[in-house]
């Protein structure tokens, strides 16, 4: 069905008098000589009957058309259709001839204004090309176009109606809506949420030795492959008021780490508040830290056990109360970015700080490269990545997020725990750190392979020493 909207959108084009540009300048042996869209001009939200005739120099027994549609910048469409199949009056093989295409399609209501960038190509069964065109077109429709600035900066509120309209009318690959995560804040209090920093300590990159068969989609908290460990796997905690991401993500994917190293054995929390209180050489606690620097502390020095916030799980739980912005939400207000808590280098329980530590036997930063971050948590578990937030990002309630508009608001630093497909659009799976009121329950399926806001740049992981201590 896209494949036909790029088509009329062509044709759209072609029925008016705009250049068609090759995009190569050779001479292929597809030439499109016409093409004719009724009604003209198109309107939105009703069928356009589109007619291209087109010039074959050459016979072709099997074939592939590709239609690429980016708008404002944004791609919206990247489709492949067998060509054999695309008109049921043309069946393969194609002898050299003039032939005629006819379609009609709707056009849909959600099309916002604005610049369009057309892409058609086809190539043969052998991989050669058969045609390629590639041409500008600006379209009106009843759609908005990107929110406007509010004037207010960060302190603008951090979801915006505008933002949410835009995401919901484009029919992008994910749904906006309100979070009570942030009501009655600013994007400014995002901001300082994101805490990831760039640079720290350059680890080791791991070379993943050969390609492991893996499946198309992996997502661990059913319990399936790591069933001693599916609780850590499927909880959210919470950062608070605080831009300590870069420590949840570390000790977040330890937890679930050490738990499938030990099979199940070492089945407790590692604590975030050890990694934003006591590692100095981490960064500067809520004010931000280096998520590889995480990791080297946990190889280095160690992390004791702790839980959430008011949990007394462990040795050192979380020091800053998990909270959101609804006045009848079930957590408290947040308030301002906190000061980072004093180190207390002593547990709230009966054990002794060191003996509570648990060691990285490794710590290392994986490839860019989706086989070798699928492998790498197929094999050993989650890892964390950091990632650019934008203002969009803030009202992601379902869906693959991709950015589409908002200003750029920080680094920030997750969970990636597996993979999966909608449709034909792959995603990671990730565990984000502002607790269950915010997105898919906590979660959020982002971009796959494209390395959409860096989030496949930065990927660090370590493998735990297993521990035969009792909790």
């Amino acid at each position: 069905m896209r494949i036909l909207l790029v088509l009329a959108l062509l044709a759209a084009v072609l029925a008016d008098p705009v250049p068609l540009n090759n995009c190569d300048g050779s001479n292929d042996p597809l030439v499109v000589n016409s093409a004719d869209a009724t009604p003209w001009p198109p309107v939105i939200g009703q069928a356009l009957k589109v007619d291209v005739t087109a010039t074959l120099s050459s016979a072709i027994t099997a074939g592939t058309i590709e239609a690429k549609v980016v708008f404002d910048g944004i791609p919206l469409i990247d489709e492949k259709k067998d060509l054999c199949t695309l008109d049921p009056n043309i069946t393969c093989p194609i002898a050299a001839q003039q032939f005629k295409i006819s379609q009609s399609v709707t056009l849909p209501s959600f099309l916002p204004a604005g610049e369009y960038n057309i892409t058609i190509s086809g190539v043969d069964g052998n991989g050669n090309t058969i045609a390629c065109y590639n041409l500008d077109v600006t379209l009106s429709s009843s759609a908005k176009k990107h929110p406007k600035k509010t004037g207010l900066g960060l302190d603008a509120p951090a979801q915006s109606r505008d933002i949410v309209d835009f995401v919901n009318a484009l029919g992008t690959t994910w749904t906006a809506g309100h979070n009570k995560r942030f009501t009655y804040n600013t994007l400014r209090h995002v901001k300082n949420l994101c805490g990831a920093k760039k640079g720290g300590p350059k680890l080791p990159v791991k070379r993943i030795p050969k390609k492991m068969a893996l499946p198309t989609s992996f997502d661990p908290r059913d319990g399936s492959k790591w069933p001693a460990c599916k609780d850590s796997l499927n909880h959210v905690r919470d950062q608070g008021s605080c831009g300590s991401c870069w420590a949840f993500g570390a000790a977040e994917a330890m937890t679930d780490r050490i738990c499938i190293a030990s099979n199940g054995q070492n089945n407790f929390y590692l604590s975030a508040e050890d990694l934003t209180s006591c590692c100095d050489s981490c960064g500067m606690g809520c004010e931000g830290g280096y998520p590889s620097a995480a990791w080297d502390y946990f190889q280095s020095t160690g992390l004791v056990t702790g839980g959430d916030w008011n949990s007394n799980q462990g040795c050192y739980p979380y020091q800053l109360q998990a909270c959101d912005h609804h006045v009848t939400g079930k957590y408290q207000p947040c308030g301002d970015i906190q000061p980072t808590p004093a180190c207390a280098n002593s547990c709230q329980n009966n054990a002794t700080w060191s003996s509570d530590k648990h060691f990285g036997a490794s710590s290392y930063s994986v490839g860019t490269d989706q086989q070798s971050i699928m492998t790498e948590i197929y094999t050993n578990g989650p890892v964390e990545a950091s990632y650019d937030v934008y203002a969009d990002f803030v009202s992601y309630k379902s869906g693959v997020y991709q950015h589409v508009t908002g200003d750029y608001l920080g680094g920030h630093a997750v969970k990636i725990i597996g993979w999966g497909v909608d449709g034909s659009t792959p995603y990671w799976i990730v565990a984000n750190s502002w607790n269950n009121d915010w997105g898919n329950n906590g979660f959020f399926n982002i971009l796959r392979g494209s390395d959409e806001c860096g989030i496949e740049d930065g990927i660090v992981a370590g493998i735990p020493k297993v521990s035969s201590k009792k909790h």
